[in-house]
């Protein structure tokens, strides 16, 4: 048992070390890029909600409200492409990422159908 943990923690701190060792500024590919990059994107998407939160104070007519939605999608394209790098991945990926964008099209198309449809009818008091 104590040979097995040995083993693992011997294998932990063999990886560490092979991170921080890719964490050397000077190469393009090391991890210190990566996090950089991350902390970018992160920035980026608080700045997209900081705008998105200001614009939705000011009072917009009805029929440009879903103009709105395109900063969600902006933000939700930067976490697919960055944190999530469905591009990097094999086309399996892609594949489901798509397949989950068109279910969640037809749940909230149809989840929408029901307001959208509605009809008030007025009673008039006799």
């Amino acid at each position: 048992m104590m040979r097995l943990l040995r083993g693992a923690f011997s294998g932990s701190l063999g990886t560490l070390a092979a991170l921080f060792a890719r964490l050397s500024p000077g190469k393009k590919e090391g991890i210190g890029w990566r996090v950089s990059g991350l902390l970018l994107t992160w920035a980026v998407m608080l700045i997209l909600v900081g705008i998105q939160y200001g614009v939705s104070r000011l009072h917009f007519a009805p029929g440009l409200r879903p103009v709105l939605l395109v900063l969600s999608v902006i933000m939700a394209a930067l976490a697919a492409i960055v944190f999530m790098e469905i591009g990097k991945g094999p086309g399996i990926n892609r594949l489901f990422a798509v397949a989950s964008l068109l279910w969640l099209l037809i749940l909230l198309g149809l989840g929408s159908m029901d307001p959208f449809t509605r009809v008030m009818y007025y009673v008039h008091p006799s």
